[in-house]
């Protein structure tokens, strides 16, 4: 635009254009958004974040601010999912795609709720499997058909954990003595014992007073779960109190880590190792010190409600002088800390980010450490975990060769120290986190545990379920080196990377262990496959089945990734491959015994899943096999050897 008349010559260099003369109405009307938004006030934008990470007080008042319009855009988790009206609310963006229609229904429900005042809802599709799927029919996520809330009251697995839980609670209550007991694990079971008194005195209890236990079962027990086997029959109470019941089952978890402990010391001892028998003893005071619910709730006896037991805290050193609404609440079950709280690890809360520094000492005592082997057997392979006790070699449970434990982890069960990095270096790159954990099972089946054959055109697939899989998660660290930790002052760091100990550390002593750790106890599905060709596979194309069936899992039960695990091994009873599905939720929520009546979904899922993706055969993305908790490994996974073993089993006649 030029305001003097050039002659019909445009002055802008290389245009051929011709000016035309205009009168000052036109000129006034034309980009009269751009002028008049020029001409307002910049509105400053203040973000902040709304997670539970934050104290009570401090996410009220942000949401307070938010809804005042003090705060323009608000970075959230679920948090902000339910229960919250905020009216005039005009966008809101999604990073990846809900589980289900109902979440994106309240996720996206949360703008646009005032006449006049649309508002926009815009979703980030990732590529994974879940979020693809979705991408490419987005009906079914926006209108797709929204279940009512439901739970598995059929399930006769979690609700013998809840016939346990009263018949305790009703154990503990009837005597004062027995109330006593309650609270440590160590006066109600003996630990040095290896069949307590207590199983007698509970069977006792049960056989006085069976009329009336039975009354208040009755009361809270659907009627498809109170007729369901070994619960109609009564077999419940073997499940209980029999030599292979739950709470013998764990009982000898803590008594073997008892004995092993007490026979390592007294051969220390004997030999003059004093030091040795001291720590060995020491480690035997940690056992005396378990909680009664924690012991039988982590070995699948009781119900967890889908909450951790064994949480642990990231304490951030620069907010321990804080008011208590000023700090953060930074807290994991052990399973999930290992891996986001790992030495090194950085986290961002708060709007700062915070970097994982040290392991929390225990007071008057010594880390809780396991060493652990793999079996030489070739026909066993088994992994062997006992507690430390200084010894290098012992004997495997399933075939009993000698197995050399060469490896130990660090069980931070007092959780870890962290501080605030420097605020030059965190807005120049992304936060590091160590997301790799391996899972390892040590094949310790129930007795009556069998496996269930199903001929298939290309073999058989084996399938095997139980309620109380004994499982153990291992951090390696980046680039499976381990951690060094100074066993005095706590202070810790990937191993090879620079460990600053704290200023008042005299000792120095640090120690590398192979990774952190931690056992639990879940729902367990076991699939082996004998196959009838018989080839040779590599490890790495186990591990891709294993990711496809992972990823079926999830489209077929139409659930979050995080809520299933896989391991693979090799199956001491067969010799042939196997690879455990597993609950990834605190005590199990029935996903594995769900599977187990879905196996042609979802083998079909699976083989559809590595069959139609349009990477390269010898290599996967986040369309088939990848996820995040797979990136440790996704180099060496393979969609095309996933749909080799997946099309052998399925497809090809023996």
């Amino acid at each position: 635009m030029l305001q003097y008349d050039t002659g019909g010559a445009c002055l802008t260099r290389n245009c051929d254009g011709h000016p035309r003369r205009i009168d000052a109405s036109e000129a006034l009307g034309k980009d009269r958004y751009y002028k008049q938004t020029y001409r307002e006030d910049p509105l400053p934008i203040r973000v902040e974040e709304h997670t539970a990470q934050l104290s009570t007080k401090r996410a009220a008042a942000v949401q307070r601010d938010f809804i005042d319009g003090k705060v323009n855009v608000l970075s959230c988790t679920t948090t902000f999912e339910l229960g919250v009206d905020v009216g005039d609310l005009r966008a809101t963006f999604m990073r990846n795609v809900p589980p289900s229609p109902a979440n994106y229904a309240q996720r996206a429900g949360r703008v646009g709720r005032r006449a006049g005042k649309p508002g926009f809802a815009v979703t980030f599709a990732r590529l994974r499997p879940h979020d693809i799927e979705y991408y490419r029919s987005p009906a079914k996520i926006i209108a797709g058909r929204t279940r009512a809330p439901f739970c598995y009251l059929s399930n006769p697995s979690i609700a013998i954990r809840h016939i346990y839980a009263v018949i305790l609670s009703e154990y503990f209550r009837s005597s004062p003595e027995r109330e006593a007991c309650s609270n440590n694990y160590d006066d109600f079971m003996r630990i040095s014992e290896a069949r307590p008194s207590a199983l007698a005195s509970v069977a006792q209890f049960i056989s006085d007073n069976r009329a009336r236990l039975a009354g208040i079962l009755d009361d809270i027990l659907p009627t498809e779960v109170s007729e369901a086997p070994g619960i109609a029959d009564g077999t419940w109470v073997d499940g209980l109190i029999g030599e292979d019941g739950g709470l013998m089952r764990a009982h000898s978890l803590v008594h073997e880590d008892w004995d092993r402990l007490e026979r390592s010391a007294n051969a220390a001892k004997a030999e003059g190792k004093y030091d040795r028998a001291g720590i060995n003893t020491k480690q035997q005071g940690v056992l005396l010190k378990k909680k009664t619910i924690g012991v039988l709730a982590e070995s699948g006896v009781l119900p967890k409600y889908g909450f951790p037991t064994d949480l642990v805290q990231l304490s951030l050193v620069e907010q321990e002088s804080a008011l208590p609404e000023d700090r953060l609440d930074l807290s994991r079950g052990l399973r999930q800390a290992i891996r986001e709280y790992a030495p090194g690890a950085e986290i961002v809360a708060g709007k700062r980010v915070w970097k994982s520094v040290g392991i929390t000492k225990p007071r008057q005592r010594p880390y809780e450490t396991r060493r652990f082997g793999i079996c030489p057997n070739e026909n066993c392979r088994s992994f062997v975990v006992p507690i430390d006790t200084g010894e290098d070699e012992t004997e495997c449970p399933l075939c009993h060769e000698r197995v050399r434990l060469t490896s130990r982890i660090l069980i931070p069960s007092s959780g870890f120290r962290g501080r605030e990095r420097a605020k030059t270096a965190s807005s120049l790159r992304r936060p590091r986190n160590f997301g790799f954990v391996d899972i390892k099972f040590a094949q310790d089946w129930m007795q009556g545990s069998e496996i269930e054959w199903r001929e298939m055109p290309g073999g058989r697939l084996g399938m095997r379920h139980a309620g109380n899989g004994h499982l153990y998660a291992i951090n390696r660290g980046p680039g499976s080196r381990g951690f060094s930790v100074c066993g005095y002052c706590g202070a810790a760091a990937p191993t090879g990377e620079n460990l600053k100990h704290e200023s008042w550390c005299v000792a120095k002593e640090t120690q590398r262990y192979a990774g952190l750790g931690t056992d639990f106890t879940t729902d367990v599905l076991e699939l082996t496959f004998d196959l009838d060709d018989h080839s040779n596979r590599e490890r790495s194309d186990w591990r891709s089945l294993m990711w496809a069936l992972v990823q079926a899992a999830v489209s077929v039960m139409n659930i979050p990734e995080g809520e299933i695990g896989a391991t693979t091994y090799t199956n001491f009873d067969t010799g042939d491959e196997s690879v455990l599905i597993y609950d990834d939720v605190p005590g199990g929520a029935g996903r594995a015994l769900q599977l187990s009546r879905s196996i042609d979904s979802l083998l079909e899922r699976a083989y559809e899943i590595v069959d139609t993706c349009d990477c390269g055969e010898d290599s996967c993305c986040y369309g088939c096999l990848c996820n995040y908790f797979n990136q440790g490994e996704q180099d060496a996974l393979s969609r095309g050897a996933a749909r080799d073993i997946l099309a052998k089993l399925m497809f090809e006649a023996s």
